[in-house]
């Protein structure tokens, strides 16, 4: 397996597979998710990975993407500042 980040070129198959993980809630939970044909658009897409606050990294296996994770990394504000995700 091997673990890098996502690229501009990467979402056909990102989709398709947010896509497998959303029909699963949808299969299980039919009263709270409706079944959709994209699950973001690619211009949605395209500013998630463009994001430098977000951390958008896929896993491959084979050349076939096998999951994927998106991380939004927010600045704190309180007792003391920090970043969090």
């Amino acid at each position: 397996m091997f673990i890098r980040n996502m690229r501009k070129s990467d979402y056909a198959a990102v989709d398709a597979l947010l896509l497998q993980i959303h029909q699963v809630d949808v299969d299980g939970r039919p009263e709270m998710f409706a079944p959709i044909e994209q699950y973001m658009t690619k211009d949605s897409y395209d500013r998630l990975v463009a994001n430098k606050n977000v951390i958008s990294i896929l896993a491959q296996e084979r050349g076939k993407i096998i999951g994927c994770c998106f991380v939004s990394m927010l600045e704190r504000s309180g007792m003391a500042h920090m970043k969090s995700a």
